[in-house]
């Protein structure tokens, strides 16, 4: 199939050139022009290094690769890789998080650094729930008293006799 360029000439706006061309013309535009898709991320956080954005990108591929042909040796790859990268985002957040303590000229620069490590202020609350003496415990004095009780035992014996 030949290609007529001269009816790019007869389109003063390049969208309707191109949809006259996606309409003659898709075959060719498939393979000259293919559209991609492209995923776009949001912003970075602030430890995340080039070198630690590598090594969760080869994670990444090393866990697809798993997925497509599941293997014991493909398994280990992804394992060790999966720990590497967890490693490597504690150490950055810690050094993110000593870092802004060291270098905050005042209170208010170190917190507004903190601020996105802290959980939101969601209204949702756990309620926390126990079974002391094969009774069900939800009252918050209640369970206040049983972990009371509790950790003053633990502290006044040797933690021998305590069941757990």
């Amino acid at each position: 199939m030949t290609f007529n360029w001269d009816t790019a000439y007869i389109y003063k706006d390049v969208n309707d050139l191109w949809h006259l061309w996606a309409k003659l013309y898709n075959d060719v535009l498939d393979v000259h022009a293919p559209l991609n898709k492209k995923r776009v991320r949001g912003d970075q956080l602030p430890w995340i290094t080039p070198e630690l954005q590598r090594e969760i990108s080869l994670r990444n591929r090393l866990f697809k690769l798993h997925k497509r042909k599941p293997t014991e040796n493909s398994w280990e790859y992804y394992r060790k890789q999966r720990n590497k990268v967890t490693s490597l985002q504690r150490k950055g957040l810690r050094s993110f998080c000593v870092e802004a303590a060291v270098n905050a000229k005042h209170h208010g620069k170190f917190w507004s650094k903190m601020k996105p490590l802290l959980p939101g202020k969601s209204k949702k609350q756990s309620k926390i729930i126990l079974l002391e003496d094969k009774m069900v415990v939800t009252d918050p004095v209640c369970v206040a008293e049983t972990f009371n009780n509790y950790f003053c035992e633990v502290v006044g014996s040797d933690g021998d006799c305590l069941e757990v």
